[in-house]
């Protein structure tokens, strides 16, 4: 999730300058519209469906206000990315990136001392790494393209994540906190060197993917979730390695085809895809 926000502050660094209100309407169109419109179907399946859980809970109308003061599931991260795209906006208007910076590095720093709730938690937990995208994005962005040996930076930067996490894994250490800021930046700096090499962004599916990231985003739980129900509950399949790899490929599958249909019928923009 570290590497999906420094991603964002690099993209973000080159709109806002560019136009920062065709940014704010960009966000209020990909961004807060399908976390209102997704959680609400989300919401609306998993009250349906709720006997088929994991975990299986009582679904009520005044879930719908946690999409205002929290969030829904997986869906937390479309709203704190909003949110962090808000402040950015402003500090960039009134002050300048240097400000948010520092501002995103007190507010991480609280985390280990304060308990903060919801949507300030989150923000506090991962605002970092999009200021550290934003920081670094005029200078670095095309660093990867240029670096000698991408691919063994990648390796480099890919062992040192396992690393990192197999021993937060290992201790239970909760995601947000501060202690996993070696495994955060390693992760992020594998994924961003490894999407730079010339191996990896000629690719042909991979492209196809990556310009469907959002869709995929909003739709994967379903599919997955769906698969899993389908596999277990229906034909009584209950073998991780069966469901596992049936779930990653009904994660993908599902969403690109509602892509595909959806932009046969014009409906991409209206249905909050992209």
């Amino acid at each position: 999730m570290a590497a999906f926000f420094a991603l964002s502050g690099m993209l973000a660094w080159p709109s806002v300058n560019k136009d920062a209100k065709r940014f704010f309407k960009n966000s209020l169109k990909h961004i807060l519209y399908p976390y209102f419109l997704y959680s609400t179907i989300q919401l609306l399946i998993m009250n349906i469906f709720s006997n088929n859980l994991n975990i299986p809970a009582p679904f009520g109308f005044f879930e719908f206000r946690n999409m205002v003061v929290g969030h829904i599931a997986q869906f937390w991260f479309l709203k704190t990315l909003f949110l962090i795209h808000i402040v950015y906006l402003l500090s960039k208007k009134y002050s300048n990136e240097h400000w948010f910076v520092l501002m995103c590095i007190t507010l991480y720093s609280c985390t280990a001392l304060l308990p903060l709730p919801g949507d300030i938690g989150g923000f506090s937990a991962f605002a970092i790494f999009y200021a550290i995208g934003i920081y670094f994005s005029e200078q670095y962005i095309d660093w990867p393209s240029r670096c000698r040996f991408p691919l063994i930076w990648a390796g480099v930067f890919g062992l040192l994540w396992i690393m990192f996490s197999t021993i937060a894994l290992s201790k239970n250490i909760p995601v947000s906190e501060p202690i996993l800021l070696p495994a955060s930046i390693a992760g992020t700096l594998f994924v961003f060197t490894l999407s730079g090499c010339k191996y990896i962004e000629n690719i042909n599916p991979l492209l196809y993917i990556g310009k469907r990231t959002l869709p995929i985003f909003c739709l994967h739980v379903l599919f997955v979730a769906g698969t899993r129900i389908v596999l277990v509950k229906i034909f009584g399949v209950s073998e991780v390695l069966v469901i596992l790899p049936a779930a990653i490929l009904a994660g993908l599958a599902g969403p690109l085809a509602i892509v595909e249909v959806a932009e046969r019928f014009r409906l991409r923009s209206a249905l909050g895809l992209g």
